[in-house]
């Protein structure tokens, strides 16, 4: 059902893992701003094929690093966060 979803939003909600990552490959925009998840879980973000759009904002970043694979977000908003270094 979900993979049906061309954006959709968590703001304050958290993530939804692994598991729920696999039915978004068709998802576009996600906006996670004032989630809290685990940094880990940026590396599914990366891994979303037609993922352009993504908003990070308030979520308590200190790396990006996860991201680093990403192929397809163009956008990203980082406001807020503490993120120090943008080298993976």
């Amino acid at each position: 059902l979900l993979h049906a979803f061309g954006d959709l939003g968590t703001q304050g909600h958290g993530f939804f893992g692994k598991k729920g990552a696999e039915a978004l490959e068709l998802l576009k925009d996600l906006n996670l701003s004032r989630s809290s998840f685990p940094v880990e879980d940026l590396q599914v973000l990366a891994q979303l094929p037609a993922l352009t759009h993504l908003d990070l904002s308030y979520c308590e970043l200190s790396t990006i690093a996860e991201l680093a694979g990403s192929q397809s977000i163009s956008h990203l908003n980082l406001n807020n966060n503490t993120i120090r270094n943008l080298e993976p």
